[in-house]
């Protein structure tokens, strides 16, 4: 692995971001869809469908630190192939934001 591939997965590893696309052998296998604070918004898949019809995860920082790196060895099974890939409203295709409304004068003993 060159210098600059380990670099650049380095930084998409410690801060990714929307559009960070990982790969592995030229399939892709993750792309990052959002992020908000501590958690990382993906879909993912093994290169066999689309990837906007990718799984989708959420992840904390860490655990998708730790889902992308090999167990004791320094370094990713993946390789962020690009950054900035557009991929506006795929995380509207497949996360959903539920709101719930408590009213504090209701009785919850019923």
């Amino acid at each position: 692995m060159s210098e600059s591939w380990n670099k650049y997965d380095k930084e998409a590893l410690a801060d990714p971001q929307p559009g960070d696309y990982w790969n592995e052998l030229f399939s892709w296998h993750c792309f990052v869809v959002g992020r908000d604070g501590d958690q990382v918004m993906t879909l993912s898949g093994n290169g066999q469908e689309f990837p906007r019809d990718g799984e989708p995860r959420v992840q904390t920082l860490k655990e998708f630190q730790q889902w992308l790196s090999y167990g004791n060895i320094p370094g990713t099974w993946a390789h962020c192939g690009e950054r900035g890939v557009n991929v506006e409203g795929w995380m509207d295709d497949k996360f959903e934001t539920k709101v719930v409304i408590i009213d504090p004068e209701a009785d919850t003993d019923e």
